[in-house]
Order: structure tokens, then C-alpha cells, then sequence
């Protein structure tokens, strides 16, 4: 009796693993892909010099501590604008006015900080601009950096050899299995950045201008980087 009732068991499941196999489509295989990543470069010289420098007076009342700070801050302005930098290339922040104090806690006076960010379009003439801001008035300098006109459109090139770059990478692993690439399934943006090539002449960084005495300007070269996650079909 009971060999009877385990035929049955077993006849049943043998009904339902065919009836299983038949509900599945022929000839149907599951598809397969291959994951990989990729980077791409641009260089480029950089066009453009961006100066962050400031005036900050002193003055026995806060009237005469403003008073000179304005005095200077226009002045920078305007020799500046002389050299071809426009109004708009010019931004002030940071702007603060404070009481200073002797040694009894009594106020000595007043001191009046603005920072300024003057925007160099043509590079040729950032030194001129340095000396010229200094010279009107200015009396900190507190960073020089670089930036490049066109990045969004070199971003774009690095982009386009990222995934160039991930292509021939999936090529390879797939000829290793004797397979082919297929069309691009999905693309994932996940790295990008700007390197700036140190000029050792300049003594490279953010603070460059602070290591020319003369206030030359080296640009060096900018690196422009995308990196890419690709997923392609095999074939």
C-alpha cells in the first residue's frame, strides 16, 4: 500500500516538472552582459585667471576706516577696468567693520575688511591686473587660480572618450570568450574633475601669485577628466 501511494507521489511531480518546461518559450536564452568602466582625458590651457585679493583699512572712527576702504577698493575698480576687465568681472563679499581694542578693552578704533574676486578673461594681462589691483590700493591677496572658458565643452569630449574607452575594454573581454559587443545598454556618469599640472616655475597650487615676485603668470596645462559605468550586450 504504501508503495502505491509513493508511485503516485512521483507520477505527480513528474506531471508538473513537463507541465513546468512546457510553459517555457524555445529557444530562449537569458541575456548577457558585460559591466565595465571607463575614462576619458582632454587637455587644455587655461584661458582665464580668477584673483581673490581685498582692501582692509584702519581709521580712528568707523567713518574714516570706511571712508579709506572705499577710497581704495574704487581705485582698484577702476585701474583694473583700464586693463579690459569688465564692471561685471568684478565682485566684492565679505564685507565687515569692526572696532579695535587696546590693551585696558577701550576702543583704539575701526577696521573695515572687503574682499574683492576680479575675474581675468584674458590671461595674458593677469600679472598687469595683480600689480595694477596692489598698486591702486589693494593690500591682500589671498588666492589665484585657473579656469578655462570652454571646460563644459571639453567635458563633453572626455565623455565621449570614456565610453570610447569602455568599449575597447568590453572588445577585450569579449574576444577572450570568443564573443562579440553589442549595443550599449546603460551608461552611468559617476567622475569628473579638473587637474591642474603644477608649473614648479610658478610654485604650482592656488597660490601661485604669492611665489612671483616679478607676478608672472605660467598657466601650465588643466587635465579634464569624465569617468564612465557601462553596461553592453554580448553576442
Amino acid at each position: 500500500m504504501k508503495k502505491a501511494i509513493l508511485a503516485l507521489v512521483l507520477a505527480g511531480a513528474l506531471v508538473m516538472s513537463l507541465a513546468g518546461c512546457g510553459a517555457q518559450p524555445q529557444g530562449m536564452a537569458a541575456s548577457q552582459t558585460v559591466t565595465v568602466n571607463g575614462t576619458g582625458e582632454v587637455e587644455a590651457i587655461p584661458d582665464i585667471a580668477i584673483l581673490q585679493l581685498g582692501v582692509e583699512s584702519k581709521g580712528a572712527t568707523s567713518e574714516a576706516a570706511r571712508s579709506a576702504n572705499a577710497e581704495a577698493i574704487n581705485a582698484t575698480v577702476e585701474a583694473v577696468k583700464e586693463l579690459g576687465v569688465a564692471e561685471e568681472d568684478v565682485q566684492t563679499s565679505n564685507m565687515y567693520l569692526r572696532p579695535t581694542y587696546g590693551d585696558a578693552g577701550n576702543v583704539t578704533g575701526y577696521r573695515m575688511s572687503v574682499d574683492m574676486e576680479i575675474t581675468v578673461r584674458d590671461i595674458s594681462k593677469a600679472g598687469e591686473v595683480i600689480d595694477a589691483a596692489i598698486g591702486s590700493g589693494s593690500n591682500t591677496l589671498d588666492r589665484f587660480s585657473y579656469s578655462i572658458s570652454n571646460e563644459s565643452d571639453l567635458y563633453g569630449q572626455a565623455l565621449e572618450a570614456a565610453v570610447k574607452s569602455a568599449r575597447l575594454t568590453a572588445e577585450k573581454l569579449a574576444a577572450a570568450d570568443g564573443r562579440t559587443v553589442g549595443k550599449m545598454i546603460s551608461v552611468t556618469e559617476y567622475g569628473s574633475g579638473v587637474v591642474v599640472r603644477e608649473n614648479p616655475e610658478t610654485g604650482g597650487g592656488a597660490n601661485k601669485a604669492r611665489a612671483m615676485a616679478d607676478t608672472t603668470v605660467m598657466a601650465g596645462t588643466d587635465t579634464i577628466s569624465a569617468q564612465v559605468e557601462v553596461v553592453f550586450e554580448l553576442q
